[in-house]
């Protein structure tokens, strides 16, 4: 007898420390969100290096969203060529493509070379970065009155 009344005790205490299946979803999820709670933490530090690692290596030219305030380059574009010059921007000035869209932004005191010119537009055929002159592949145009020669 008392060693069945000591199983049913033991039973017992095993029994109520067991936890629930709620219990036990409730334990789960609160890791669950704990560890998506550091993956976020982690994935935060990581887009702060490359902020930083950005804003230190590239300071000068970002990416802009299209402007307003520039009107489309005409689709009868023809260009005016010219010997090799050297521009300095003596205003921050929006880089855009023939849409109008624009594409960068150039600071005051940027410098870069061109070839060719049309009405109020100067094509860019290269940018200086960090001392080096830099072939610009796209066709991208900065407005003349925004920078003059070197």
């Amino acid at each position: 007898m008392t060693k069945l009344f000591l199983i049913f005790i033991f039973s017992t205490y095993l029994y109520s420390n067991t936890p629930t299946q709620t219990e036990i979803l409730i334990i789960k999820q609160q890791k669950d969100i704990a560890q998506l709670e550091y993956e976020i933490k982690q994935i935060k530090q990581q887009m702060l290096k490359l902020y930083e690692r950005h804003s230190t290596t590239d300071s000068k030219l970002s990416i802009v969203r299209q402007s307003n305030a520039l009107k489309q380059i005409p689709s009868d574009f023809s260009l005016t060529s010219f010997k090799a010059t050297t521009f300095k921007l003596h205003r921050d000035a929006n880089i855009v493509n023939l849409s109008g869209i624009s594409k960068r932004h150039f600071k005051k005191g940027d410098a870069f070379t061109s070839t060719s010119k049309r009405d109020n537009f100067i094509k860019i055929s290269g940018r200086f970065e960090n001392g080096k002159w830099i072939s610009v592949k796209e066709d991208l145009y900065v407005l003349k009155d925004a920078c003059k020669k070197r």
